[in-house]
């Protein structure tokens, strides 16, 4: 397993700074779950990789396939060519978009509220 020293000592870790500037400049996104900074990832039309140490299931992003799903580390840097590579099509992006985030049927708190329960259902796991 490599260390990031070997790699590059000079790649800098953020913690604090605002996330948008840093999805912008990404080549890849990587996270262990969906999150808000993979969703503005699939706004950026960024390749993304759902590192699974968690073993979460129920994923949205992951079971429409919209993510590359890495379940070891070891397996990181092929996950990254193979986002890079599969990454989704623009109309399946745009389509998950608008089936997920614009749906005007009046189920929106129902939606957001089921989605919040998965959330912390898949954390307490």
């Amino acid at each position: 397993m490599s260390c990031i020293s070997t790699i590059d000592p000079t790649i800098m870790i953020y913690q604090k700074e605002p996330i948008l500037p840093l999805l912008e400049e990404s080549d890849v996104i990587i996270s262990s779950s969906s999150s808000t900074a993979m969703l503005c990832g699939l706004l950026l039309r960024k390749p993304l990789i759902i590192h699974n140490c968690f073993q979460t299931e129920h994923d949205e992003l992951l079971e429409r396939k919209m993510v590359v799903e890495c379940k070891e580390l070891s397996d990181i840097i092929s996950s990254i060519h193979t986002a890079v590579k599969s990454k989704p099509s623009d109309k399946k992006i745009d389509e998950f978009i608008k089936n997920v985030f614009f749906k005007s049927d009046g189920h929106a708190a129902e939606r957001i509220s089921d989605s919040i329960f998965r959330f912390l259902d898949n954390n307490r796991k």
